[in-house]
């Protein structure tokens, strides 16, 4: 991938990252304020091409040779290596509370707003499933949170967890008048289709 394209992706997870916080945390280039990231140049692996341990071994050649070049890796929150392929099964990975993300083969948004996700304390968004007493877990089962299998917002778990959610005050001078709603005849007033606050 070209620089650009990475920072083109890498803006996309700045733009998620400010609107799924609410302005509460966002990516931050040291060197240059118009970007969210910095970016260095390709770096080409002395390991041969092969297992995904290779990738450890890879992303440490890369901190040293950065390093070498005179940047201070301590100055940033998160490192991200991007590997055009490895050997794995993973798209992405990361450790919970930790500051490196390593990307496999897919230049995504989605994978690199889950992995960073990580390193900010986040597991998985789960799913349990039961029919009849019999219950099935889903390790990514959440189908509209970026911790599980989609890109939408983190749910309201994982923002409260991130101290992104804040209590809103309201007060009610009065309690809301809701419209009785008109019961076709098939369907009794015990029915789930009538609103909660119903007068009936």
């Amino acid at each position: 991938w070209s620089q650009t394209q990475i920072l083109q992706v890498m803006d996309s997870v700045n733009k998620f990252y400010k609107e799924n916080s609410f302005n509460a945390t966002w990516l931050e280039s040291l060197n240059d304020p118009v970007k969210s990231v910095d970016v260095t140049s390709y770096f080409t692996s002395t390991e041969p091409y092969g297992p995904c341990a290779s990738g450890l071994s890879a992303s440490a050649q890369a901190d040293d040779k950065l390093r070498q070049s005179g940047v201070d890796l301590t100055k940033y929150q998160h490192v991200i290596h991007i590997f055009p392929t490895l050997d794995c099964w993973w798209a992405g990975g990361a450790e919970i509370g930790g500051s490196v993300v390593y990307i496999n083969g897919s230049l995504s948004q989605g994978i690199i707003s889950h992995e960073i996700g990580h390193n900010y304390g986040l597991f998985h968004s789960h799913s349990l499933a039961c029919v009849t007493n019999v219950c099935s877990f889903s390790e990514y089962g959440d189908i509209f949170d970026t911790m599980g299998t989609n890109v939408g917002h983190f749910n309201a778990g994982q923002k409260d967890l991130l101290a992104w959610l804040t209590p809103v005050d309201q007060t009610y001078n009065r309690k809301p008048k809701m419209p009785k709603p008109k019961v076709p005849e098939a369907i009794t007033q015990s029915s789930a289709l009538l609103p909660k606050h119903s007068d009936v």
